[in-house]
């Protein structure tokens, strides 16, 4: 739960929120649902941070951080029962299983092996058909979404998944 709170914070320190002209940091309120997750996350809540994260996106569909705070607690609840070792291996085992690669690169994003998880699923991309393709083309986007944007291993997958498509 520490590792989204403080990926939150750095993303938004890397877009600017946070730090004032001078380069001390300002207060910047806080909007209501963010500090309701917050504080569901500060408690091992998940679940709430979700709805919380939810309601702010509801209020502001455009809103960045709505998206990337609901993205990241979304991630920690599919990997929070799973064993990284061995889902990984089960992955690994079965290459064409792609409920195991969605779980496997999730568990691989949440470690920060960006580039490992993002070749997982660009392999099932090229590798599935139809409505499977079509999920894991979808679930990549989805971890696109977490990852910061200058990231070089996202700009790389971008490209790899354009070239898969096309």
């Amino acid at each position: 739960i520490r590792l989204v709170i403080n990926k939150v914070l750095e993303l938004a320190a890397q877009k600017g929120v946070g730090s004032a002209p001078t380069g001390e940091a300002a207060e910047i309120p806080m909007e209501p649902e963010e500090q309701e997750a917050m504080a569901a996350m500060e408690k091992g809540d998940l679940k709430s941070a979700e709805v919380a994260f939810e309601k702010w996106i509801n209020r502001k569909p455009a809103d960045q951080m709505a998206k990337l705070g609901l993205a990241q607690v979304q991630l920690m609840l599919r990997i929070k029962d799973l064993n990284p070792q061995n889902t990984l291996a089960e992955a690994s085992a079965s290459p064409n299983d792609l409920d195991k690669q969605i779980k496997a690169a999730d568990i691989e994003i949440a470690g920060g092996q960006n580039k490992e998880a993002f070749d997982r699923l660009i392999r099932a991309v090229k590798i599935m058909e139809g409505d499977e393709q079509k999920r894991a083309r979808e679930h990549l986007l989805i971890l696109f979404s977490i990852v910061d944007p200058a990231n070089p291993d996202l700009i790389k997958a971008r490209q790899q998944l354009a070239s898969a498509l096309f």
